[in-house]
């Protein structure tokens, strides 16, 4: 549609006529276009409100289905991460596992596995003898049921230590004697048996310190994070996310420090090693009877040895109560307390490097 005004004037030209005409055309076009779109618009505007529960019944309708669609997508994605990330007590149990499984070692029961039992009657004595007159510290018995420190088997080769430190473990009357030492409170034990023809770990630090932290830790995890500290954390971050778990690289240094911490939180229970073979230990004979006795001071742990009797050993548990094993022409065992007379031991300091007590 066109419309068309001639506007003229006397005065005017011919081409300022024509763009007067152009402009009024344009602004007439402009308003009907307005006029149009406002109808559109009313007659949308009515058609939504006459059919208003409808819309709404159908925008209900779609958010609904995006709602529930959104809802499941969060489900499914809060299930896959679940599925990645374990809970903290799955992460705990496999750190857990994981750490004991790498102190762990093949050979680590072996030599006592290996040492021949002993007739019941063979050394039976062991758990009957009385106190010597004279002698200044208690017999065997005496000592676990009362005694403190460490306790000596000594006695050359072939004399019958590690079968008798078998026995002792085997007959069940030492955890009877060490009860009545622990008096209520939880009574632990454990062994280590030296091997100088063994693997590596039968005969070194690394080896005893393995094996009495995989004993204490195994009935006791909930200490692994508190004895091994660094390695837990480093095992849990790698555990929960999924990744594989780190070899753990021991080393003396860390082991040690982790041994002396398990024996600071045995306390209030009791703990008693039994050590077989010291002189097996493939390291400084001097250096490690140190470390022993230095343990055995502690109130809560009593420590048993058997070696042969090196002169290292002579030296740092002088004081030690002891029993001595010898082989009789017959090759069968007899033993010996030793006995030092109060006086005499009045007479000589204590030398240097020796800790051991006994009542």
């Amino acid at each position: 549609m066109s419309i068309e005004f001639t506007i003229s004037d006397s005065n005017d030209r011919p081409t300022d006529t024509r763009v007067r005409k152009v402009q009024v055309t344009s602004s007439l076009l402009a308003d009907y276009r307005y006029q149009a779109l406002q109808k559109s618009n009313q007659d949308l505007i009515h058609t939504i409100l006459e059919n208003r529960d409808v819309f709404m019944e159908e925008i209900r309708s779609r958010v609904d289905i995006l709602q529930k669609r959104t809802e499941s997508s969060l489900l499914d994605a809060v299930a896959r991460i679940n599925e990645r990330i374990p809970s903290n007590q799955e992460i705990e149990v496999t750190v857990q596992r994981s750490i004991l499984d790498s102190l762990y070692f093949p050979t680590i029961t072996q030599r006592y596995e290996e040492v021949a039992e002993a007739h019941r009657s063979t050394f039976e004595w062991i758990f009957t003898a009385n106190q010597q007159p004279g002698a200044n510290w208690s017999d065997f018995p005496e000592w676990l049921q009362s005694g403190n420190g460490l306790y000596w088997l000594s006695g050359k080769a072939a004399s019958g230590k590690s079968t008798l430190m078998r026995y002792i473990l085997d007959s069940g009357k030492a955890y009877k004697s060490l009860r009545e030492w622990a008096s209520g409170h939880d009574l632990d034990i454990f062994t280590f048996f030296f091997w100088n023809s063994g693997t590596i770990e039968q005969r070194s630090l690394l080896g005893i310190f393995r094996s009495i932290l995989h004993q204490n830790l195994s009935k006791y995890p909930e200490q692994i994070n508190l004895i091994l500290p660094r390695e837990y954390d480093l095992v849990y971050r790698r555990q929960a996310f999924r990744q594989d778990v780190p070899d753990i690289r021991w080393t003396t240094a860390i082991l040690q420090s982790a041994f002396e911490k398990l024996i600071e939180l045995a306390t209030p229970r009791r703990l008693c090693l039994f050590i077989d073979g010291l002189d097996e230990y493939e390291g400084d004979h001097t250096a490690i009877a140190r470390l022993l006795t230095k343990i055995g001071e502690h109130e809560h742990v009593k420590i048993c040895i058997s070696s042969r009797p090196l002169l290292q050993f002579e030296k740092v548990f002088t004081l030690c109560p002891t029993l001595r094993l010898q082989v009789s022409p017959n090759s069968l065992a007899y033993f010996l307390f030793r006995v030092v007379p109060r006086s005499a031991l009045l007479r000589f300091p204590k030398p240097p490097g020796t800790f051991c007590s006994g009542k």
